[in-house]
């Protein structure tokens, strides 16, 4: 019988798909524990997750699309039934008084292009008032405001530049040419590691003799 080698049911060091790789990246894997391809499934059973978890949203999202429509439709044919009842009584019914949803949007634009030309005023004067107050290397980026108060954002340089970040696919590549060498290296310690025994059931034979 093989030896069993420590972590060949646990590893104290975490299960998780990246947490293998890790340590198969160092050569400090367990191939009698760790799964050489476990962050290869992994990766893809996140998307599957995240695509059934948007169809999910987008199913939802349609029934109640569905119900939204059979309502407006349904208030559609009230409004007809509400004008034929309009021209043969007089009656208006509440259902036939407009929202007027378009008029008010125009009239709050209008209102928002006479206050402009303050608000621009009022911007422009905070920003100089700060750009002059401001300590050296301070400065202003951005200045916003809406119907109540003006907003400004003002940076200062770091003391400490950050360094230069490789760009996410160079970082991309380099790890996955470091995964494809560890595969090639470490390859026959996880073919030749020990196989589960695959444990089939054998249905009871009722006519079997004792």
């Amino acid at each position: 019988m093989s030896e069993l080698r420590d972590g060949f049911f646990y590893h104290p060091n975490s299960i998780a798909p990246l947490a293998q790789m890790q340590r198969l990246l160092v050569g400090e894997h367990n191939p009698a524990y760790d799964n050489l391809f476990s962050t290869t499934i992994s990766e893809v059973d996140g998307e599957i997750g995240e695509v059934e978890a948007l169809r999910k949203k987008l199913l939802l999202q349609l029934v109640s699309l569905r119900k939204k429509l059979s309502s407006l439709r349904a208030h559609r044919a009230e409004i007809t039934e509400a004008v034929q009842t309009f021209t043969e009584t007089g009656e208006i019914a509440p259902v036939l008084i407009p929202a007027c949803e378009a008029m008010v949007a125009k009239e709050q634009a209008d209102l928002r292009a006479a206050d402009a030309p303050t608000k621009d005023t009022e911007i422009a004067n905070a920003k100089a008032v700060l750009t002059t107050a401001l300590p050296e290397g301070w400065s202003v980026t951005e200045t916003t405001a809406d119907d109540e108060f003006v907003y400004v954002t003002i940076r200062c340089k770091r003391t400490v530049t950050a360094p230069v970040r490789p760009d996410p696919e160079e970082t991309r590549a380099r790890i996955i040419d470091r995964v494809r060498q560890a595969f090639e290296n470490y390859r026959l310690d996880f073919m030749n590691r020990p196989q589960p025994i695959r444990l089939s059931a054998v249905p009871a034979n009722p006519r079997a003799s004792p």
